[in-house]
């Protein structure tokens, strides 16, 4: 049998993965590669690096309480709920006026009969 170990990077920290000769050397290759990824210490993403630099400038410069409250005034998101409640309110009272329309259009025609 093949013994492949591996270290963590932590304390001797090891996984220690063994094959049959000749079988399996491709599942113990992907099995590696598993672990290669779980043991892996995260890395710094662009977005959590932006995060942690913002929030170091807010609290280097004083200026949480007025982001904070900036934040609070109307933005896109509170706009764009305005936009949808105002086209909600046009249909309905479009949908009203043809409701209207067709029970008029529906006692002429009973009118006729």
């Amino acid at each position: 049998a093949v013994v492949s170990t591996q270290s963590t990077g932590e304390e001797g920290s090891t996984v220690e993965v063994s094959t049959a000769p000749g079988r399996g050397s491709r599942h113990a290759s992907k099995l590696n590669s598993l672990v290669n990824r779980l043991t892996k210490k995260p890395t710094m993403t662009v977005l959590n690096k932006t995060a942690l630099d913002w929030g170091k400038y807010k609290s280097e410069h004083n200026i949480e309480d007025d982001v904070k409250n900036e934040s609070k005034s109307e933005g896109y998101l509170e706009k764009q709920d305005f936009v949808n409640r105002s086209n909600v309110r046009q249909f309905e009272l479009e949908r009203e006026i043809r409701q209207q329309q067709q029970r008029r259009r529906q006692m002429m025609n009973s009118k006729h009969f």
